[in-house]
């Protein structure tokens, strides 16, 4: 057990972990996540991070890309909204129509094959008066729900960035760069995590006087949580907030047997103990959610709209059909898989 340290942890030590000796650090979706799961799920989420602000250290290519990328997310929130609001539109017309009509579809009547008919044209008659006096209303009604949408996110970004601004690392050096990509190239070769999964991965992102290859990101973010800890004689726990790796096609980050995931790689363990003198961990939305906020439970509304959210996520990546990748989101925790002691 003292030789092979990484083998015998104990279940997640949360008790043991306060503000002075843990980081918790979000990749780059997970914060994007914010604005892709439910109202709901989002708020819960964001109260999360704001609530365990005193934890967090954002890394500096983490924030970078996060920037890079929140167009596109919202992009397709925009789209979403647009897309509602010519649906209005659309179905506005049937909408009297489609009602009567379904009320009386599976129905007969003795008196007549017509009958029926006659009912639901009686029906849609009234429908439409009822409809027609008040078709401002109800439209606006609708398209403000809508609208409420694109308002939130609004807001929901403002907020985490006012989180997140203080909590962000300094700009890396170009000198730092060039070496975690020398080292990178030797790495993938020997399929040395993290990031050997993105090793195929093309172009170059140069902003701000920095210049990274694309491919190396996990391995830059690691690295800068390494150093991060390395110049803090407090840090004992370090803490990722990702739900990246889940998926069949990705094996850079997760140790996994079949289909169970155990936990972190035993290399990235070692690695964090030896280099940064720090428990390192991985834990989803979910479970930073359980483990960092003041709810005490996750409601089963949250709970199914943010493992819905992943196992999308994960579809578009994986070949697994959604309902599998759901099973098992749903039931690997990151409890379990932080463990590997044969006890637990």
């Amino acid at each position: 057990s003292e030789e092979f340290k990484e083998f015998y942890r104990n279940n997640f030590p949360r008790t043991e972990m306060n503000e002075s000796n843990t980081i918790i650090a979000f990749d780059t979706n997970s914060l994007l996540n914010v604005f892709r799961f439910t109202p709901e799920a989002s708020k819960t989420f964001l109260k999360a991070i704001e609530y365990s602000k005193n934890y967090l250290y954002v890394p500096y290519l983490v924030a970078l890309e996060f920037h890079f990328h929140k167009k596109e997310t919202f992009e397709i929130n925009n789209k979403k909204v647009q897309s509602a609001k010519e649906a209005i539109e659309k179905r506005w017309k049937r909408l009297g129509d489609e009602f009567s009509s379904d009320i009386f579809k599976d129905f007969s009547f003795r008196n007549g094959n017509d009958a029926s008919k006659e009912m639901e044209k009686k029906l849609s008659s009234l429908i439409w008066d009822t409809i027609n006096q008040e078709e401002g209303k109800i439209k606006n009604e609708a398209l403000n729900l809508i609208n409420e949408v694109k308002t939130n996110q609004e807001n929901l970004y403002n907020n985490l960035i006012s989180v997140i601004e203080e909590r962000t690392g300094s700009k890396y050096k170009q000198e730092f760069i060039n070496q975690v990509q020398k080292e990178g190239k030797e790495r993938y070769v020997n399929n040395i995590p993290p990031g050997y999964d993105d090793q195929n991965k093309k172009g170059y992102r140069e902003y701000n006087s920095v210049k990274y290859e694309l491919k190396y990101g996990d391995l830059i973010i690691w690295k800068d949580l390494i150093s991060v800890a390395k110049d803090n004689d407090k840090i004992q726990h370090v803490i990722l907030v990702t739900s990246d790796g889940k998926s069949k096609t990705k094996n850079d980050l997760l140790y996994k047997v079949g289909e169970e995931i155990i936990g972190p790689r035993i290399e990235l363990l070692h690695e964090m103990r030896e280099n940064g003198q720090a428990e390192f961990y991985i834990i989803d939305e979910l479970e930073f959610i359980k483990q960092f906020s003041q709810e005490k439970q996750v409601s089963s509304q949250v709970f199914k709209s943010i493992t819905d959210t992943l196992a999308n996520l994960s579809k578009s990546i994986s070949p697994l059909p959604t309902n599998d990748i759901a099973k098992s989101l749903v039931k690997v925790t990151s409890g379990l898989g932080n463990n590997f002691s044969p006890v637990n």
